[in-house]
């Protein structure tokens, strides 16, 4: 990954126009690869950087040499001109990233993007291998916008970003965790709350759950825990856990919607919360509002 990312400078700084059209190309390419593959959408967020490049990849595309302004360092001359202060805030932000990129920290226990806690990357798993087991199941489209990202940062067992039942009720959301950590590497125990370690299977919900997704998820557990490491290339075995899988949404969808309706019942009027991050953060931290 490091050497991926070194490879962007001497592109840049020596490739001439053509280096650097070619650079930022790879970069918007490898960010669409990711959304596409992974469902992980930085485009807004890299774009903007990108666009500091657009007018000497026109010209490649062109087939000519650009002229001295659309070069990419008289475009962020202009931007230092037009907006100092947002320059400098990124700059230094910049900064900050290269200091953590060329210090390594990533593969030092730190992998977190500078003044954030928030990891860059989820570590590979396998499901069959003897290692902890959760998953999360809710309502709402965590890829989209406005959304607190509860399939990431929060859990009841998480360590670093924990969230308690009693605040999982506090979400407009419905929302379900389950946990098997019968397998927990000591590489992994600091991010697990010490009363969670050793679990065969428990659940977390902020709103009642039935007793038959949770056999659904026993089920699907119980099998994790019978296979071996090669199964995730055994198509029988993967065709098994992925029916299961599209079972318990399915009765979580039901049992959620069911559970969305009674309240909005109980609430009369009331259309219940929005699915905004603001919202949710009113929900958490401010005292409900009563007639």
């Amino acid at each position: 990954g490091l050497l991926f990312e070194l490879f962007f400078l001497p592109a840049v700084l020596f490739g001439g126009h053509i280096g650097s059209a070619a650079a930022a190309a790879v970069a918007i390419s490898f960010h669409l690869g990711v959304d596409v593959l992974q469902g992980l959408d930085f485009k807004p967020f890299w774009c903007p950087v990108f666009w500091a490049w657009l007018p000497e990849f026109l010209a490649v595309l062109a087939g000519r040499t650009p002229a001295p302004e659309e070069a990419w360092t008289a475009v962020m001359t202009r931007g230092f001109e037009e907006e100092p202060i947002r320059w400098i805030v990124c700059a230094m932000y910049l900064a900050f990233e290269v200091v953590a990129m060329l210090g390594m920290f990533d593969v030092t226990g730190k992998e977190s993007l500078p003044m954030t806690c928030c990891p860059m990357f989820a570590a590979p798993r396998n499901m069959f291998s003897k290692e902890p087991r959760a998953a999360m199941m809710t309502d709402v489209d965590l890829r989209r916008g406005g959304h607190i990202d509860m399939a990431y940062n929060y859990s009841p067992f998480n360590s670093v970003m924990p969230i308690e039942e009693p605040d999982m009720k506090k979400l407009p959301n419905r929302i379900m965790y389950w946990l098997s950590s019968t397998h927990v590497p000591p590489l992994l125990e600091p991010f697990f709350n010490k009363e969670h370690i050793g679990k065969e299977l428990a659940f977390f919900s902020n709103f009642e759950v039935s007793p038959e997704l949770k056999s659904r998820v026993a089920r699907m557990a119980a099998l994790y825990e019978r296979g071996s490491e090669s199964d995730w290339c055994d198509s029988t075995k993967v065709s098994e856990v992925l029916a299961l899988q599209e079972e318990c949404h399915h009765l979580f969808r039901e049992e959620a919607r069911r559970s969305r309706e009674g309240a909005q019942e109980v609430a009369g009027d009331d259309k219940g919360c929005e699915y905004t991050f603001l919202r949710a953060l009113s929900c958490l931290f401010l005292p409900t509002a009563k007639a």
